[in-house]
């Protein structure tokens, strides 16, 4: 998916290029080539792009004239590997966040692209991390894994704060509203609730989806695989 920022539309390509459009005329203001396919949205934060392609490198460029500021070649750093990132990056805390796709969450010093730490998994990780500080909780990393897990990860040194078993594999992104974090899998036809204090289920509706809940700031929309469920506020 592409992103809008500074009326600039950034979108990547199986082509292996990012490219940055005019939001307004859709004309090009600059193509970067990463020579192998982008498949993550990218991210803006600041006057920074971050963008990561499927032979596991991660990137960051002046969002203005698409200059490298640098790059991280993840099959060069521990713990090694060929995967590559169908996750897309989260930049919070002064770090950037994401999951590659055999199953690894690494987090980067936004400023130097030296990696912070690396996590690992039991299975693929397609879904996008989601970084929130709820009040009682330091600024957190959740992310599912195909090894049908929801990973609540430490942002600042990644270790592993608390799962949970989900039921089956998660193919989608977590989504974290109020002190509830919201995660799906389509083995178990559901979409679940996870309070990030507790620990425990507050939640479940039958309907799966990939990023199952959004919210307009009051109510909730639930997005699953055929149908959008509307929840209002008891």
């Amino acid at each position: 998916s592409p992103i809008v920022a500074g009326g600039r539309l950034f979108v990547g390509s199986e082509a292996g290029t990012l490219n940055a459009l005019d939001a307004d005329s859709g004309r090009t203001e600059w193509t970067f080539d990463a020579d192998t396919p982008i498949k993550a949205s990218p991210s803006v934060d600041g006057n920074r792009v971050f963008a990561a392609d499927y032979a596991g490198q991660m990137f960051s460029l002046d969002a203005t004239d698409g200059k490298l500021a640098w790059s991280t070649d993840t099959t060069k750093t521990s713990p090694g590997g060929d995967g590559g990132f169908y996750s897309s990056p989260a930049v919070a805390g002064g770090k950037v966040f994401a999951g590659r796709d055999d199953g690894t969450v690494y987090a980067f010093d936004r400023n130097t692209g030296k990696q912070s730490w690396s996590f690992e998994t039991s299975g693929p990780i397609y879904g996008s991390p989601a970084v929130a500080e709820v009040p009682g909780t330091p600024l957190t990393v959740y992310i599912g894994s195909y090894d049908s897990r929801l990973y609540a990860l430490d942002a600042a040194s990644g270790k592993k704060l608390w799962d949970y078993d989900v039921g089956g594999p998660v193919p989608g992104t977590a989504t974290v509203i109020g002190h509830t974090v919201y995660t799906s899998s389509f083995k178990t036809v559901e979409s679940v609730g996870i309070d990030v204090l507790s620990h425990r289920k507050t939640f479940s509706f039958d309907s799966p989806g990939y990023t199952p809940m959004i919210s307009d700031g009051r109510n909730l929309f639930l997005i699953g695989y055929f149908t959008v469920h509307g929840f209002r506020p008891g």
